[in-house]
């Protein structure tokens, strides 16, 4: 709840008697104020919706709709850009089926007022079977597994005993990025599989664990500011190998099977279509640091 000067209360929790000294910080925030509605017409009332930071995909606010379908949500101030995500609270069930929303997005700076994000129920009953081998193709078992469509965020799941997961409630009509880390029998090294985007139709990926090297880099404007919040693309013989967003202070990390060399692409879009600059960049296991300048 925000009070009238602008800030909010501090949460309530639990301690235990100690002699360290227990502090509540209250910060200001700015409120960021609309409506979900149905594709179908009419308000949505109980959904949530939820405030990630555009840079770091960090969770910054979350309100549950009303009976008219409005929200508000108090975003501490100085967050930046933020993406509003609408979801579900909980399951709906019809005809024993699962009922999942459709993923919608609307960028913001708070505060804001006025937002409309229209939304739909979709039946997903699509499903996906991925499977984590080795590079001698011995299934692994307790692979992490990561699924992601569109700003939605990312469903984690471990193989079984026969290196396999089933994922279930996909849409036939959306695509979805899939990678996969290793077990914990594997964390004395660094392995890294391919991010595959793939579609249900495809019915079984493959996803192969190789032993890989760390490429490590920052990315900065011309004059030294660090650039977060945008798009690195990794790409080797065969394709997309990897994608991540920078962090703060323009820094990324991300784990390449070992072989290449990779070439470094630098985007503002998650797509890749928007470059940065013109001329790509090479990274390897013999040169696995990149410092990469562009322009603003």
């Amino acid at each position: 709840m925000q009070h009238q000067d602008g800030f909010t209360r501090a949460r309530r929790v639990s301690v235990f008697p100690s002699d360290s000294p227990v502090e509540f910080v209250l910060r200001r925030e700015a409120l960021v104020e609309g409506a979900v509605v149905w594709a179908a017409g009419g308000a949505a009332p109980g959904l949530g919706v939820i405030a990630r930071s555009s840079v770091d995909g960090a969770h910054v606010g979350r309100a549950t709709t009303n009976r008219e379908g409005f929200f508000r949500i108090g975003i501490p101030q100085g967050s930046g850009p933020v993406d509003l995500h609408v979801a579900l609270n909980g399951e709906r069930t019809a005809e024993g089926r699962d009922l999942l929303l459709v993923d919608p997005v609307a960028r913001v700076v708070a505060p804001a007022g006025g937002i409309v994000m229209t939304v739909e129920e979709r039946v997903l009953d699509a499903e996906l079977v991925v499977r984590v081998v080795d590079e001698r193709s011995i299934p692994l078992a307790g692979a992490m597994v990561f699924v992601r469509s569109g700003a939605s965020g990312e469903t984690m799941l471990a193989t079984g005993s026969d290196g396999r997961v089933r994922l279930r409630n996909l849409s036939t009509d959306r695509s979805y990025l899939v990678r996969a880390l290793p077990p914990a029998s594997c964390a004395d090294k660094h392995f890294a599989s391919p991010v595959v985007e793939t579609t249900v139709e495809a019915g079984e990926v493959t996803l192969e664990m190789r032993d890989a090297f760390l490429a490590r880099g920052t990315v900065a404007y011309f004059d030294g500011t660090p650039v977060s919040g945008v798009w690195i693309h990794v790409s080797g013989r065969d394709g997309l190998v990897a994608k991540i967003m920078t962090r703060s202070e323009g820094r990324f990390e991300l784990a390449l099977p070992r072989g290449g060399p990779y070439s470094v692409k630098v985007t503002r879009d998650r797509g890749g279509s928007d470059a940065l600059e013109s001329v790509d960049h090479v990274v390897s296991a013999e040169s696995p640091d990149l410092a990469i300048a562009v322009a603003e």
